[in-house]
């Protein structure tokens, strides 16, 4: 007997006992079968959802088969492919075998591609024919993932606010400081979680203009650095990337992002230096990406963008797994600053600050789970303010109260931040003398490298708590004022090259010697008298003096 005569005998025994079943019942079937007008029931096989999310696991059931059967059900997958349902993703298809009732049930796991997925039913064995008609057939969806990239709007200087918008950021907006990090995330939604690697790669203007715009990514929460409070009067505003955003697990994942590189870069050592100055003060938490939701497993840069282009584009590829569908990104976007930029021949800022016309960009550009679409956020010149430097020297000279003619003073000079200053660098410092005009550095630690002695970085900038050090000697001469007043000028230059300065001055009271001496004795004598004489030395100078001998 074949297959379909035994499908024909079948359908007559279901028919016989439909008759005794509930007219519910009845209708249950009808959705579960398909009568032909002949009146043969047909295999069918359906999903126990329309739509899944990526990851999740299909459950396939069918009815209506040769009991004990033997039937292929290959998966056709968005992409033309197909593979078995274990979780190996193994090409192929697999068999299932019917029950005594010729019910089958099979279990297919999904891996993250996105679109609609064909069930088909095959005698087994299939070869493998997608142009043989299937005995049955059925199609779902998994849900494209989506992600979607917004960025922290903090509000006017004066009006400060908490906010994530995926529109762009301007004065009326926004308040930053070149040196600030703009924060950033991308949530995202319908993703994986058996274990797909997720590859996003996001895009940054790292120069606009022929200015340079993001240097290079952060943590979100660089806010403070140059000081918020000293800029605009109140705390830096606080983001969290979870506001508004459901469905997260509590796995949370830092991972550093790599140093830029500064090859080709008009300002030697930039702007890897600024990345590794952040890394000192703020300590290595301040460059590392957060994911809320998974583990990030890489971060890696793409091509290096031209930074002597007018305009260039650098890529980061992020590379993680999430154990929850919906997972949220966040970064910040490092705002170039004149402070490491400088400026050009007409004295405009080469930083973000300097930017003409159009705005400077955040993008997401591209990721293995589908189509992202134009997600591009843009920030404008204008919300990026000048940083304020404010160094303050103080400037201490120490010698004897007193001193001789003749005599070498030696005067210890210090230069330091003062207890006001904001403890930004000074650079160019140098130190003059009111007597003898330019002091040299003191350099006695290691005299060969030609760093003061309180250069304890070997920058050749005065740092916050850095102490430089010089020696002043000089000669009490006879012209010489009483009291000598002497006086040290240290001058040097701060961030943007405007010049700070501090003096001091010590008085040492000159001690002169000044003696008289007076002579007496009688007016006449005889031949052979003896005559005496009274000498009278008298100190008339400053010091004691103490005499030896008379001639």
């Amino acid at each position: 007997m074949n297959k379909s005569s035994k499908h024909v005998l079948r359908l007559a025994a279901i028919l016989i006992i439909a008759v005794a079943l509930t007219s519910s019942i009845f209708i249950f079937a009808s959705m579960s079968a398909n009568v032909q007008s002949e009146g043969e029931l047909e295999p069918i096989v359906w999903t126990d959802k329309m739509d899944y999310l990526p990851g999740e696991t299909v459950i396939v059931s069918g009815s209506g088969f040769e009991p004990n059967g033997d039937y292929d059900l290959p998966v056709i997958r968005p992409d033309g492919t197909m593979v078995i349902g274990d979780g190996s993703f193994t090409p192929g298809w697999d068999t299932v075998k019917a029950d005594v009732n010729g019910d089958l049930i099979y279990h297919y796991q999904l891996d993250g591609i996105a679109g609609t997925y064909e069930v088909r039913a095959y005698d087994s064995p299939w070869q493998g024919d997608l142009t043989q008609a299937p005995i049955t057939s059925t199609t779902f969806t998994d849900k494209q993932a989506s992600a979607s990239i917004s960025q922290f709007e903090n509000g006017a200087a004066s009006a400060p606010s908490s906010n994530w918008i995926t529109g762009n950021l301007n004065k009326n907006n926004a308040h930053y400081i070149e040196g600030h990090s703009v924060p950033y995330r991308c949530v995202m939604d319908d993703l994986p979680t058996n274990g797909t690697v997720i590859t996003l790669q996001l895009g940054f203007d790292i120069k606009h203009s022929d200015a340079h715009a993001i240097d290079f990514l952060t943590n979100y929460t660089r806010m403070d650095n140059p000081s918020h409070m000293d800029a605009f009067g109140h705390a830096a505003e606080t983001p969290n990337p979870l506001d508004g955003v459901t469905g997260v697990s509590t796995t949370i994942s830092y991972f550093t992002i790599p140093a830029p590189t500064s090859i080709s870069s008009p300002v030697p050592g930039q702007p890897t230096q600024s990345y590794n100055d952040i890394v000192s003060v703020e300590g290595i938490e301040a460059v590392q990406m957060v994911l809320f939701g998974g583990t990030i497993t890489a971060i890696e840069y793409g091509p290096q963008a031209d930074l002597t282009a007018a305009q260039d584009e650098q890529l980061i590829n992020v590379t993680f797994t999430v154990d929850s569908n919906n997972a949220v990104l966040a970064w910040g976007g490092h705002i170039a600053s004149r402070s490491d930029w400088g400026y050009d021949v007409d004295g405009d800022p080469l930083s973000a600050g300097g930017i003409k016309g159009a705005p400077y960009h955040m993008r997401l550009k591209d990721w293995n789970l589908g189509n992202l679409g134009n997600q591009d956020l843009s920030l404008s010149a204008a919300a990026a303010y000048a940083p304020s430097y404010d160094p303050v020297l103080l400037t201490t000279k120490i010698g004897p109260s007193s001193a001789m003619i003749g005599e070498t003073i030696v005067y210890d000079v210090t230069v330091q931040h003062d207890s006001s200053s904001d403890g930004s660098a000074v650079f160019n410092v140098t130190v003059v003398d009111s007597l003898i005009g330019s002091i040299v550095a003191m350099v006695d630690i290691d005299p060969a490298d030609g760093y003061n002695d309180g250069d304890t970085n070997k920058d050749n900038a005065l740092n916050e708590t850095e102490i430089w050090l010089y020696t002043v000697t000089y000669t009490v001469q006879i012209g010489d004022p009483d009291p000598l007043i002497n006086t040290v000028n240290a001058t040097g230059n701060d961030t943007f090259g405007d010049e700070v300065w501090d003096e001091d001055s010590e008085s040492v009271d000159i001690l002169r010697t000044d003696i008289s001496i007076t002579k007496e004795g009688p007016a006449s004598a005889l031949v052979g008298e003896t005559v005496t004489y009274y000498i009278n030395v008298t100190n008339d100078g400053e010091v004691d003096l103490y005499f030896t001998s008379f001639e």
